[in-house]
């Protein structure tokens, strides 16, 4: 049997809510990798950086809280507050 491409559907209320971020090292060998964040619901790129390190937490942290800051998104502490 061959195997076939599966579509999955996933649920989206609206804009920004939830991004989705990716990052990639295929240009390692260059000293290069890069970050990206989109809004799911829209598919609008939030940034596309290309840095030489992209494991950094700092750095990560600091590309989402600049898109918070360019398109009015919020974002919630909740997940550190669980039961």
């Amino acid at each position: 049997m061959a195997k076939r491409l599966v579509r999955r559907a996933f649920y989206a209320a609206g804009v920004n809510h939830f991004w989705a971020m990716d990052q990639h090292d295929k240009w390692r060998r260059f000293g290069l990798r890069w970050h990206g964040g989109l809004d799911g619901f829209t598919g609008k790129i939030l940034w596309l950086v290309v840095w030489w390190t992209n494991s950094n937490p700092k750095f990560v942290c600091a590309q989402y809280l600049n898109a918070i800051r360019t398109f009015g998104g919020t974002y919630s502490h909740s997940f550190l507050h669980r039961n």
